[in-house]
């Protein structure tokens, strides 16, 4: 079996000495590094969804201020 997959390698212009070991540790660091940015990623995630709550609560608090500001607008208009 290995004699047929190295005749086939050689007849197919493929190179014999490919480090083998040197590719399985790189794919593991890759997978690591894959799974840390994945972790980043949910926790930036996370973060952004706490601002744009924050944000529309700010925005709320802004438009209940101008509306608190129109009645009281009115108010002194047609009673004061």
């Amino acid at each position: 079996m290995y004699l047929s997959f190295r005749f086939i390698k050689r007849n197919m212009n493929a190179p014999e000495d490919i480090d083998v070991e040197n590719l399985k540790n790189e794919t593991l660091k890759l997978k690591e590094e894959n799974e840390k940015l994945k972790k980043k990623i949910d926790e930036l995630n996370k973060e952004v969804k706490f601002l744009i709550s924050y944000f529309f609560i700010f925005i709320l608090f802004l438009y209940s201020i101008s509306l608190f500001y129109f009645f009281i607008s009115l108010f002194l208009y047609f009673f004061i």
